[in-house]
């Protein structure tokens, strides 16, 4: 029973991580063109402040200049927490991987 329950664990521990490694670089991947994509809208928005209208915009231009900025920078952090993450559970699903078929079942 123990040997088999080793086994089971030799091949799909790995293979999860592998997944949920790819699957977080991708997602951080997919939401870094997003942002790229929405980017060049928002610069546009952005050129409109000169210095000769900064004190002359409302309230309500600058919530929307602060709140657009914010979700920007907050994307792509979140990016690149996701691409780094996913690089390192990678990693570690492939050492994993390697480690269990050099040592075999000394290693657990």
């Amino acid at each position: 029973m123990n040997e088999q329950t080793l086994d089971f664990y030799r091949r799909f521990s790995p293979l999860v991580e592998i997944v949920f490694g790819l699957m977080l670089l991708l997602n951080g991947l997919i939401l870094l063109a997003n942002c790229f994509e929405i980017l060049p809208l928002h610069l546009s928005h952005l050129n409109t402040f000169g210095l000769d209208s900064i004190f002359s915009k409302a309230p309500q231009e600058w919530r929307s200049f602060i709140e657009c900025i914010h979700t920007l920078v907050a994307s792509h952090i979140l990016a690149f927490v996701m691409i780094c993450m996913g690089i390192v559970i990678l990693a570690v699903g492939i050492h994993t991987k390697n480690s269990l078929q050099r040592y075999g079942s000394k290693a657990l």
